[in-house]
């Protein structure tokens, strides 16, 4: 999945997404607790729409990420690098 933050006015926005799921969404909520970004969307999934959230999670140069689908249905971790990292 790509992610993309940028400053709007201030406030961290992003856009989350791949070309299998969509294209790029815009994350509708955005918190933070301590260090990690929380993020809350409704992915859109072939036409169907699911609850999403991700946390993310300082990891040296990296983040480490955690995925929940669908109110926790299906789950899934990783580590994402900055575009050419």
């Amino acid at each position: 999945m790509n992610l993309e933050l940028t400053d709007q006015a201030g406030k961290v926005a992003a856009s989350i997404g791949s070309p299998e799921l969509g294209g790029m969404q815009s994350v509708s909520d955005l918190s933070r607790d301590g260090a990690n970004l929380i993020m809350a969307w409704e992915m859109d999934a072939q036409g169907q729409f699911v609850t999403a959230m991700m946390t993310l999670e300082p990891n040296g140069e990296n983040l480490s990420a955690t995925l929940e689908v669908a109110d926790g249905q299906f789950m899934a971790e990783g580590v994402g690098a900055k575009a050419g990292s």
